[in-house]
């Protein structure tokens, strides 16, 4: 694993757990990880042998001087409560006022190296998915964590729709 790779995995633990994304005993203790933020709502996803899974999908949304973020966690893959053999997978996507939406994804173990990706439209063709920049993830990753050291709170969202096709778009791209 080169350099920037390992840096791009240390940068979405790090917003993970600015999130509250940190498979142990805490999960589902603080951040959007909490019940409250469960939308009610799991995503259907089959696997290679037709086995159909059903995943949690999370919502949070935070304003600070009438700055919005929205924040959707979908859990994937393994249980993050319990210490296990199964290493737990998460996708967020990150969207702000008037700005490309964001996808992270990482699966907590050794051999991945996470996928951080921005949705942008390229000259005139449809919207795609391409890997963000250091600098890009950078940004991001300040971002995250000003909100963590000012204390502002995240909220329950449930206003999430507009976001779901982009869900499902990640998908296909991890």
């Amino acid at each position: 694993m080169n350099q920037e790779k390992l840096l791009t995995k240390e940068i979405i633990k790090r917003i993970f757990g600015n999130l509250g994304i940190v498979p142990n005993n805490n999960y589902g203790k603080f951040g959007i990880t909490i019940d409250d933020f469960y939308v009610g709502e799991n995503i259907e996803l089959f696997s290679n042998d037709s086995e159909v899974t059903y995943h949690k999908i999370y919502c949070g949304s935070s304003n600070i001087d009438n700055f919005n973020i929205r924040v959707v966690l979908v859990s994937l893959g393994g249980d993050p409560k319990e210490d296990s053999n199964d290493a737990c997978e998460f996708l967020v996507l990150i969207k702000t006022d008037d700005s490309p939406i964001h996808g992270l994804s990482l699966c907590f173990d050794d051999n991945d190296c996470g996928t951080f990706l921005m949705r942008v439209k390229i000259k005139d063709e449809q919207e795609s998915w391409i890997p963000a920049s250091v600098l890009i993830q950078s940004q991001i990753l300040t971002g995250m964590e000003q909100i963590t050291q000012m204390g502002v709170m995240w909220i329950p969202c449930k206003e999430y729709a507009d976001l779901k096709g982009d869900i499902f778009s990640m998908l296909e791209r991890i």
